[in-house]
């Protein structure tokens, strides 16, 4: 069920050999913004990556004032050096929401948290409102915090 506020799109991909459920909802306060959130599972990899920005783009391309939170705590992902070259430049070429705050929510692993920040110090050197945390609350928290010109 959709209530007004709230448009809902699953989206079950499968990327680099590997299955990937992708699944986002958009959701519409008047008084507060609109956020997105999108929850990964499965495996992915640089493919994936540029998978998930070409989606949310999808759903964040008409609105301002956005909040977007990617949630990949159910998702295992490698990310080598020699991919986020390529993964930054495709989210900076096609990515139409530049304006919009972006929290990415790490697997569980310093592994995992440390290639989603080398991303995240990326693409902030490109303009990008972007921050990575460990759970779903302090994102969140960031996200309503973010202000908006």
């Amino acid at each position: 069920m959709v209530r007004n506020n709230e448009e809902k799109r699953n989206d079950c991909t499968r990327l680099d050999g590997h299955d990937m459920n992708l699944e986002i909802k958009l959701l519409r306060w008047p008084e507060t913004g609109n956020y997105v959130l999108a929850f990964c599972r499965g495996s992915l990899e640089r493919e994936g990556f540029k998978e998930i920005f070409r989606k949310v783009d999808q759903f964040t391309h008409r609105l301002s004032d956005c909040r977007i939170v990617i949630d990949m705590r159910d998702s295992n992902y490698i990310l080598e050096s020699t991919d986020i070259p390529i993964v930054v430049e495709h989210i900076v070429e096609n990515f139409s929401s530049r304006d919009s705050s972006l929290a990415l929510v790490s697997a569980p692993g310093v592994e995992y948290f440390r290639q989603l920040v080398v991303l995240s110090s990326c693409l902030s050197k490109c303009d990008f409102n972007i921050a990575v945390f460990t759970d779903i609350d302090p994102a969140a928290s960031w996200l309503a915090a973010a202000s908006f010109v």
